[in-house]
C-alpha cells in the first residue's frame, strides 16, 4: 500500500512516499486566483522528484495556505481524487 504525506507551506511543498521514504520538494504556496492550480503543480513536481508511481491509497495533507477548500469532502468508505500525477516508465 503506497501512502503519501504532503506538507505545503509558503517556502516549499514537501512530499514523502511511504513505505519507501522517498522525498520530493515543490514550490511553496502563493495566494492568488490560480492558487489551487499552482498547488497541484507543486504536488506534481514533488511527486516526480520522489519518483512516485502507481496508485496511491492514502494521502495525508497539511496545506495551511488554503483557507477555504474549493471542494467539500464527504465521508465515504473510499474517496478517489485525481490530479494527473506523473508516472515513471521504464
Amino acid at each position: 500500500m503506497t501512502r503519501i504525506a504532503i506538507d505545503g507551506g509558503q517556502s516549499a511543498l514537501r512530499l514523502r512516499v511511504l513505505p519507501s521514504g522517498r522525498i520530493g520538494e515543490g514550490p511553496g504556496y502563493i495566494h492568488g486566483p490560480d492558487a489551487l492550480g499552482r498547488m497541484l503543480d507543486a504536488i506534481r513536481v514533488a511527486a516526480t522528484e520522489a519518483e512516485l508511481s502507481g496508485p496511491v491509497e492514502i494521502v495525508a495533507l497539511g496545506l495551511t495556505g488554503i483557507h477555504r477548500p474549493p471542494v467539500l469532502l464527504t465521508r465515504s468508505r473510499r474517496t478517489s481524487v485525481s490530479c494527473s500525477m506523473p508516472t515513471r516508465s521504464g
